[in-house]
C-alpha cells in the first residue's frame, strides 16, 4: 500500500509539473463582459471533467493532463475493486476457520479461532487499504475538476494579502489559501494530499488499536486463573509485531500529513506575495532628447 500512494502522490506531482508547463504564464485581468465569458467557460469545462475525468482539459488540448487525470482515476478505481475482493475472500475465509472450530476440540478449537483472528485482521487490513485507495479516487476527482476550472478562470494581478492567504490555507482539506490567490489546480491538489494521507493515518491507527487489544486479550487469557497460556504462546508475537507495524505505519503517514499542510501553507502565502508581480515588474520606458543624441532612462518599480 505505501508503493500505491507514493506512486499516486508522484503521478500527481508529474500532473501538476504538466500543468505548469502548459498554463499560460500571464493572468490577464479583463473587462466585466469577458471575465464572465471566462467564468462560463471555466464552469463548462468544469462540469465536463466532472462528467468524464480529464475531459475539460481535452477540450482546452491540454492532452497530456487530461490523460494524466484520466488514468490516475482508472488505477485508484482498480486498485480499490481489487482491495474489495481480497477482503471479502479473507472475511469468507476466516468464517470457514470458525465454522470449523465448531466441530474440533480443545485446544484444536482455541486455534482455529485464533486463526480465524488473524485472517480477520488482514481483511480488515484490505478493507482499510480499499478505503484509502477511495479517499485517493475521490481526492483525485476533486483535482480533476478544480484544474478544470482553474485552466478557464482568468485572475487580476492585484495583490494579496499573504496574512489573509496563510489563515485561510490553515484550514485543512480545502485549499481556501489557493482559491484566494486564485489558484485553483493547487486547490485540488491540497485538498488531494492532505485529506488523503489524513485518512491513510487514521486508518493505521485503527489497525494499531485492533492489533494491540487482540493482544492484550491473549495477554490476560495466559494470566488468568487457567493460566492458559497456548493462544499467547502461539499467536502473541505476531500480534505484536501487527500492532508495531500499524504504529510506525501510522506515525510515518502523519509526518507526511504536518508536512503536506505546513507545505500549502508555505505555498499559499508565497503565491501571494508574488500575485501582482506582473505590476511590481513593471518597465516603464522614458526616452529623452538631449543634445547630441538621446537617452532612454527605464524605471523598474519593484
Amino acid at each position: 500500500m505505501k508503493r500505491t500512494v507514493l506512486l499516486i502522490i508522484l503521478l500527481s506531482v508529474i500532473a501538476l509539473a504538466a500543468a505548469a508547463e502548459e498554463s499560460e504564464p500571464l493572468k490577464l485581468q479583463l473587462p466585466a463582459s469577458d471575465s464572465a465569458i471566462s467564468v462560463n467557460r471555466a464552469l463548462r469545462a468544469g462540469f465536463l471533467s466532472a462528467v468524464i475525468p480529464g475531459a475539460g482539459q481535452l477540450v482546452d488540448k491540454r492532452y497530456f493532463r487530461s490523460g494524466m487525470f484520466l488514468a490516475f482515476e482508472a488505477i485508484s478505481a482498480a486498485v480499490s475493486y481489487n482491495l474489495y475482493k481480497q477482503q471479502n475472500r479473507e472475511r469468507e475465509l476466516a468464517l470457514r476457520y470458525r465454522l470449523y472450530s465448531v466441530f474440533d476440540t480443545m485446544p484444536g478449537r482455541a486455534l482455529l479461532n485464533g486463526q480465524a483472528d488473524l485472517v480477520e485482521y488482514s481483511s480488515k487490513v484490505h478493507r482499510y487499504r480499499m478505503y484509502n485507495a477511495l479517499t485517493w479516487l475521490g481526492g483525485g476527482y476533486v483535482f480533476n475538476v478544480l484544474d478544470a476550472i482553474g485552466g478557464r478562470i482568468r485572475v487580476d494581478d492585484e495583490p494579496r494579502d499573504p496574512k489573509i492567504a496563510g489563515i485561510l490555507a490553515m484550514v485543512p482539506g480545502l485549499g481556501l489559501g489557493q482559491v484566494y490567490n486564485g489558484e485553483f489546480s493547487k486547490a485540488g491538489m491540497a485538498i488531494m494530499g492532505q485529506v488523503s494521507l489524513g485518512v491513510v493515518a487514521l486508518n493505521y491507527h485503527r489497525l494499531m488499536i485492533n492489533a494491540e487489544n487482540q493482544y492484550r486479550r491473549l495477554n490476560n487469557l495466559k494470566n488468568n486463573a487457567d493460566g492458559n497460556s497456548l493462544l499467547f504462546d502461539t499467536y502473541g508475537k505476531e500480534w505484536e509485531f501487527k500492532r508495531r507495524t500499524a504504529f510506525n505505519s501510522r506515525n510515518m503517514y502523519l509526518w507526511y500529513t504536518l508536512f503536506y499542510y505546513a507545505f500549502w501553507i508555505g505555498d499559499a502565502v508565497i503565491d501571494a506575495h508574488l500575485h501582482d508581480y506582473g505590476k511590481k515588474m513593471n518597465i516603464v520606458p522614458d526616452l529623452q532628447l538631449e543634445q547630441g543624441g538621446a537617452l532612454l532612462k527605464l524605471n523598474v518599480n519593484f
